[in-house]
């Protein structure tokens, strides 16, 4: 439900302007929070799950695991500051596994029509 139509009903079930403004900042609130959990935990994982992977191969000992989380730290950063794209490492996820994602914000980012299903 959009948020003007969820204020209408609010209204018509008689919430007065204030309560829904209270509501709604409450409501904000919880999505950021959410939002940031959502994203320390992805990068939490982003960092954990290849480590535990590569260490249990023996690709990664205790001697260079600094190392590894340093590099893969600096394409985070390299990502956030635009100088690598989503396209971009979606590209390498294809040509190194053979795996294509397909997620609706990388095509609305790409400009491709996305349907609802």
């Amino acid at each position: 439900m959009n948020r003007a139509r969820s204020f209408q009903k609010m209204r018509k079930s008689g919430f007065s302007d204030a309560e829904r403004a209270y509501m709604y900042g409450i409501a904000k609130k919880a999505s950021r929070e959410m939002e940031q959990d959502a994203t320390e935990r992805a990068f939490l994982y982003m960092l954990a799950i290849p480590l535990n992977v590569l260490a249990d191969r023996g690709l990664v000992t205790h001697d260079n695991a600094d190392e590894y989380i340093k590099d893969v730290a600096s394409l985070f950063l390299s990502v956030q500051n635009g100088v690598v794209t989503d396209q971009d490492l979606a590209d390498l996820l294809k040509d190194y596994a053979g795996i294509e994602l397909t997620a609706d914000w990388m095509d609305r980012l790409m400009g491709k029509e996305v349907t609802a299903e």
